[in-house]
């Protein structure tokens, strides 16, 4: 291999290396704004219901979007899922019990 060829490998493993950082810090951004959005949503959605554990877990999601760390999120996500479902069910049975 010559000098120039090492030089165009090399000038090509950072083009390449620099637009995968490029769409990977895009991607990491955007995951942290739907992050923070979802969260939002589900957090004013759940105040309707008085749902606290449901809004103190959104809360703590949403922060982790709006500080872009996201660190926790996967953890706190798994948590919020379990304890949405929940509610969700409670909800649903609760309004059924006015139906009979």
């Amino acid at each position: 291999m010559t000098a120039a060829g090492s030089e165009e490998l090399a000038v090509e493993a950072i083009q390449i290396g620099a637009v995968s950082y490029v769409m990977k810090k895009r991607l990491t951004q955007e995951l942290r704004e739907t992050v923070r959005r979802t969260a939002h949503t589900i957090k004013g959605t759940m105040r309707s219901f008085e749902a606290e554990s449901v809004i103190n877990l959104a809360a703590a999601l949403e922060e982790q979007g709006q500080v872009r760390e996201l660190s926790q999120s996967e953890k706190l996500f798994h948590e919020l899922d379990k304890l949405l479902e929940k509610t969700i069910y409670e909800l649903r049975s609760y309004r059924n019990l006015g139906l009979k």
